[in-house]
């Protein structure tokens, strides 16, 4: 069951053991410039293993605990709207601490023109984490977002505020495609601009990012989940430039980025000095090439930083360029990622979401927890 709106606002925070940074995001969003008693706080437990649900309690007007294992982002955000009584949505990542003023900036733009479908949020340069690794993913994050400030083509879903009617006729999150944090984000508004909604970036809807990577994680995210499941889409024409442009790459950025890598392993082999200076002249040539987000480290972290990002943007970009040659591969091989035969069967007779949601879940007495503020949330 939906519920028809009644609030102005409902934020809904999807959370997989978030223990980490989830009572800071939680305590930013409830000291947000809104209207007191216009809007509310859903926070989805998606089956998380450690106490993210007892966190959320403390803070929302309802804690929807799923069980039966982690289904991902996209079925937690929509389990979350399926309760919401606003009118507007705001989706907010739990590793997403955002500004006081960012959602009344995101629900102002929106409400003063109709055309205007979603507004997604801007992440600062704040320092978050000692990691190197860490600082270069946030900083390409932020230098990506103050670049594409306005209009915007890409829909990202760690801060956006959407129209509920718009949310609805683009059909919500794919979360039959979509199993874990992939494209379900970049999928869904280009869904939303096929129906000619906007998507605005306004430069003072900000939110930093408190996300924590390790070469391991960053690895698997953009070959197997983001680049790989981009490219396996049949729209991948026109989420190609979207994708590239999230993680500030093109074919030339990939092209300078394999041949240095080709050339520094024949180099280790051959000890050969041209080939080392091809190295070293596709390196220069990445950087001239990406000569603005390099000033951005250095204005942000200064000039070692911005040093030790060299490589790592150039393992970037060849990483994508792989998971996006992988994916195409895969979807001309076997096509686009499909549910698996069970979920065939289950959307054969009418089930909208997998796994199948009894029309009342959202808001069962088992599966939710309201909570009041006589036990330390906040009273709706």
């Amino acid at each position: 069951m939906i519920l028809a709106p009644s609030l102005r606002l409902s934020v809904i925070v999807p959370v997989y053991n978030g223990h980490e940074h989830l009572e800071r995001v939680l305590a930013a969003i409830t000291c947000s410039d809104l209207p007191e008693g216009d809007w509310e706080l859903i926070v989805v437990d998606d089956s998380s293993s450690d106490d993210s649900a007892a966190i959320a309690a403390g803070y929302a007007d309802l804690v929807i605990r799923l069980s039966g294992g982690p289904r991902g982002p996209a079925y937690a955000r929509n389990r979350g709207f399926e309760a919401a009584r606003g009118s507007f949505l705001a989706f907010v990542d739990a590793d997403v601490l955002v500004h006081p003023q960012a959602l009344g900036l995101m629900l102002a733009t929106i409400d003063r023109d109709e055309r205007v479908g979603a507004v997604i949020g801007v992440y600062d340069d704040r320092r978050t984490s000692n990691r190197t690794v860490s600082e270069y993913r946030n900083l390409v994050r932020h230098f990506e977002h103050q670049t594409d400030t306005g209009e915007t083509s890409a829909f990202t879903a760690g801060l956006a505020v959407t129209r509920r009617e718009a949310f609805v006729l683009a059909g919500m999150f794919d979360e039959w495609r979509f199993p874990r944090a992939q494209a379900e984000a970049l999928e869904f508004g280009h869904r939303l601009r096929s129906l000619e909604y906007r998507i605005v970036r306004p430069a003072g809807a900000s939110a930093t990012h408190l996300k924590r990577w390790t070469v391991r994680d960053w690895l698997r995210v953009d070959l197997l989940d983001r680049g790989v499941s981009v490219a396996r889409l049949s729209q991948f024409g026109d989420l190609r430039m979207l994708a590239s442009r999230l993680y500030v790459t093109t074919t030339v950025d990939a092209l300078l980025a394999w041949v240095a890598l080709t050339s520094l392993v024949l180099d280790l082999w051959l000890r050969s000095m041209p080939v080392a200076m091809v190295t070293l002249a596709a390196v220069l040539g990445l950087v001239i090439h990406r000569a603005s987000l390099f000033a951005s480290f250095t204005r942000s972290r200064g000039v070692v930083f911005a040093l030790a990002a060299v490589p790592l943007h150039l393992l970037a970009c060849a990483v994508y360029s792989l998971a996006s040659a992988t994916g195409r591969l895969m979807y001309h091989a076997v096509g686009e990622s499909q549910p698996d035969p069970v979920v065939q069967a289950f959307s054969e007779v009418g089930a909208r979401t997998w796994p199948p949601v009894p029309s009342r879940r959202a808001l069962s007495r088992a599966d939710t927890v309201p909570l009041h503020s006589d036990n330390g949330g906040r009273s709706s």
